[in-house]
């Protein structure tokens, strides 16, 4: 269940539950590579790249689900949310629960029944410095059975 939790936290960044028409997000099931990079100012924050099984049955996540996954690591609210056909775009502010930080910026999730891609681009501010933020997160169907 890795890759939901970073598709529900790449949702925390990007949209708010009510901006999709459906109540779940479902991948197909099969292996995934997931891949995460986080740089502030120009400094790597996370990298990480690993391999997820989905299998049927556990492919699916509802958006309360999510939304409580979400609420574990960040209290967000969301503007300008724009839905179409496999994109999903908004103005989003997230206070990190865990430390104080809040994220503001623009958001893209790009998805598809195979595959997920969230682009953050904004700013954090922490400590009194407001320091540019980057986020990415792919996940990518490699194949059709689970290793």
């Amino acid at each position: 269940m890795k890759i939901f939790k970073i598709a529900a936290l790449s949702s925390a960044l990007a949209v708010t539950i009510p901006a999709f028409a459906q109540d779940a997000f479902t991948l197909d099931p099969g292996l995934y590579a997931i891949n995460i990079n986080a740089t502030s100012a120009g400094i790597p924050l996370a990298q990480e790249s690993m391999s997820e099984c989905l299998p049927e049955g556990e492919n699916t996540v509802t958006y309360a689900e999510a939304e409580q996954i979400i609420s574990e690591d960040f209290e967000c609210s969301y503007d300008n949310v724009f839905k179409s056909e496999g994109k999903i775009t908004s103005d989003a502010t997230c206070k990190m629960t865990a430390m104080d930080a809040i994220l503001t910026g623009k958001a893209q999730v790009n998805y598809t029944g195979e595959s997920m891609n969230l682009v953050f681009d904004g700013d954090m501010a922490v400590a009194g410095q407001n320091l540019p933020f980057n986020f990415q997160a792919d996940a990518i169907k490699t194949s059709e059975i689970c290793n």
